[in-house]
């Protein structure tokens, strides 16, 4: 494989440029594998937004186990949230071919935001468990106070596709 598409970041009505960070591992190496970062929009709709990882050395076929991890910051689109007291997010996967072992979709938010996580309707026949361990949360919250941060989310395995997502309800 040579490159790879990531979608980032997508908001209705709003040009959203946050921070969004990434990286790939050989999980079985435990070794970061170097990528060249292309960003690149739909003219067709350009509220869609994506990243093209083009791997430095492509990986070659039959290879892995890989770990993928995308963070984005959304601290600047919860318009909604301040205004009306709630909000939806949506986040999810895709992908042509191949089971992918497991997802994991986490929000790290302010404990004052209350988080209601579930599969969307579409992807509810896969099994998923709710992020509930300290272990997890710890790793996911990274340095954040534990007192003024909540860790919730979804770990999703055995996805057909890497096609998964799930809703995650806010309010105030």
């Amino acid at each position: 494989m040579t490159a790879m598409r990531l979608s980032v970041m997508n908001t209705i009505n709003n040009d959203y440029l946050g921070r969004t960070s990434w990286s790939i591992h050989d999980a079985s190496k435990n070794k970061e594998i170097k990528t060249t970062t292309v960003p690149f929009r739909n003219p067709s709709h350009p509220e869609f937004r994506w990243i093209a990882l083009y791997f430095d050395k492509p990986l070659p076929a039959d290879s892995g186990p890989y770990e993928l991890e995308i963070s984005d910051f959304a601290d600047v689109i919860l318009d909604e949230l301040d205004k009306k007291k709630e909000d939806v997010l949506e986040f999810g996967s895709d992908r042509s071919i191949g089971t992918t072992d497991t997802i994991e979709l986490v929000v790290v938010h302010k404990k004052t935001i209350s988080l209601e996580v579930g599969l969307m309707a579409a992807h509810a026949h896969l099994s998923a468990e709710t992020i509930t361990s300290k272990q997890d949360k710890d790793h996911f919250r990274g340095t954040l106070p534990r007192d003024r941060y909540e860790v919730s989310g979804m770990r999703i395995t055995q996805v057909p596709g890497a096609n998964a997502g799930i809703k995650i309800s806010l309010q105030t």
